[in-house]
């Protein structure tokens, strides 16, 4: 498979988008809870790529991260 990488601020604001991405991973945060952002390493998640046109070539760039599927046999529809 592919390598994709998002890069967000270090910061654990309820608003800042680290914190949303952590929620999303790994449930609902209290906050002022100590997250180790680490933890986020090999964890199994979905994400939404979009494609960028840039300089006449086309690049994908992670446009939202999800939580990974319910069950194993979900249908991936592409536009």
């Amino acid at each position: 498979g592919q390598v994709y990488a998002k890069w967000v601020t270090p910061s654990l604001h309820p608003k800042s988008s680290l914190f949303d991405l952590m929620q999303t991973l790994m449930g609902k945060l209290e906050e002022g809870a100590m997250i180790d952002p680490v933890k986020l390493k090999g964890k199994p998640c979905r994400i939404l790529l979009k494609n960028i046109e840039k300089d006449g070539a086309t690049y994908q760039r992670i446009d939202r991260v999800l939580a990974p599927a319910k069950q194993k046999d979900e249908t991936v529809i592409s536009s």
